[in-house]
């Protein structure tokens, strides 16, 4: 490395940290300022390191929070994380193992996840695509689009929660053995016959579940979005490949009960995914209609006022009036969103300050299929921290880019833990 002069290390620094400030980080500017700071220690020592190794040593936080959740806490038997840049810069991480047996095989770049819940924000960027490319029309009532599904409510306003949509009985019931009485069919007929019974934010699978009904083809057509956008190891139903999210046992079959009935393939839940393959995604709507995305998860009630509620459409969002951003970290952006899974998943889409985050891990892969109580707890930090690193990723760059080409810097490394 050419000597970094102290001064494009301050310009760059500050600046950077007062754009992201701008874009709507609530943060104490000198807190702020002080838990960045490492990264000018770093850049100001780089001389005779690579690039990796750069990087290795901004990251060295993140990996310490891996470690104590893996390693020593042992909250989950696995992790896959990425934090990636907007200019091609970015890591991607992966720890431990598919469950706890000591020769379950290790997690590597490949390794399929349950993401849970994750699979609505798959199914939303799906119906966007469809919808720029004039193949629905989320504006339209569900009747309409299919005539079977007789709700007279628009799409885009089922994508968003804005109705409490109940069904005559669970789809997911068990008999006393444990067995669904519900099949594929039955669940259908179900959810041909489900009704509206109040206008209000509810969170559901319902919505979801007849948004993927609803579309000719499902299935076919939602993979054919993810292999347009590289999404290559993203299916639902993974055979023959490495899998983990579930219990022991039922590692390449979907957690969630309402997607079992659906014999795996559903708009709620369902997909297996890699972290590589989210990255893909997020990156993709980094650079898509951003208008239709915020139009879709705009937090409004009925009478066009701020709601208290700040999940709409398959996300998270920073809320408007500083209420509680759940899984969105302070430090984000304004327009930042934010999706989670029940089995140990989670993602972060920052528009504002153009970087996306995520990481799948495997809480539920033991004999019990249940959660430490202490893995949210951990998790959080971990969030955190990746967007912390994220940023300090971003300095980085922009004080290398003043010495160096974009392609000697902006190269996505791969480390394994």
């Amino acid at each position: 490395m050419n000597h970094i002069y102290s001064q494009v290390i301050d310009y760059c620094f500050i600046k950077t940290i007062d754009i992201i400030i701008k874009n709507g980080a609530k943060v104490d500017k000198n807190s702020f300022i002080s838990r960045l700071s490492r990264v000018k220690t770093i850049m100001s020592s780089i001389n005779d390191k690579t690039i990796e190794e750069i990087m290795d040593l901004i990251c060295y936080e993140y990996y310490l929070q891996i470690d104590e959740m893996i390693n020593r806490q042992k909250l989950a038997p696995g992790f896959s994380g990425s934090i990636f840049l907007d200019n091609g810069l970015g890591i991607t991480t992966y720890s431990g193992k598919t469950n706890t047996h000591s020769n379950a095989p290790e997690i590597d770049g490949i390794t399929y996840f349950d993401i849970a819940s994750i699979t609505k924000f798959l199914t939303s960027s799906f119906i966007f695509d469809q919808h720029q490319n004039d193949k629905i029309n989320i504006y339209q009532r569900i009747e309409e689009i299919n005539a079977d599904y007789p709700i007279s409510k628009r799409l885009i306003d089922l994508l968003r929660f804005n109705y409490d949509i109940k069904t005559d009985s669970r789809i997911d019931k068990t008999d006393e053995n444990g067995n669904f009485v519900c099949d594929k069919a039955a669940a259908i007929e179900l959810l041909k016959n489900a009704k509206i019974v109040d206008e209000c934010f509810t969170y559901s699978d319902i919505p979801y579940m007849i948004a993927g009904m609803i579309i000719p083809n499902f299935e076919n057509e939602i993979m054919k979005y993810f292999k347009k956008i590289g999404m290559n190891n993203t299916l639902f139903n993974p055979l023959n490949v490495k899998t983990t999210g579930g219990q022991i046992g039922q590692q390449n079959i979907v957690h969630d009960p309402k997607a079992r009935v659906m014999e795996g393939i559903s708009g709620h839940a369902g997909i297996f995914s890699t972290s590589a393959d989210l990255t893909k995604l997020l990156n993709v709507l980094l650079n898509t209609n951003h208008k239709l995305i915020w139009e879709m998860i705009r937090i409004r009630d009925n009478k066009n006022k701020y709601s208290r509620n700040n999940r709409m459409g398959a996300v998270y969002r920073k809320h408007p009036l500083g209420l509680n951003e759940s899984e969105v970290p302070h430090e984000a952006a304004y327009r930042s969103l934010a999706t989670a899974g029940f089995t140990g998943g989670w993602a972060l889409y920052d528009l504002g300050n153009k970087y996306t985050t995520n990481f799948l891990s495997n809480p539920l892969s033991n004999e019990t299929g249940t959660k430490d109580q202490n893995f949210t707890r951990l998790t959080n930090p971990l969030k955190e921290e990746m967007v912390y690193t994220a940023f300090m990723l971003r300095i980085a760059s922009n004080i290398l880019s003043q010495y160096y080409s974009k392609e000697q810097i902006n190269n996505v490394f791969t480390k394994k833990l």
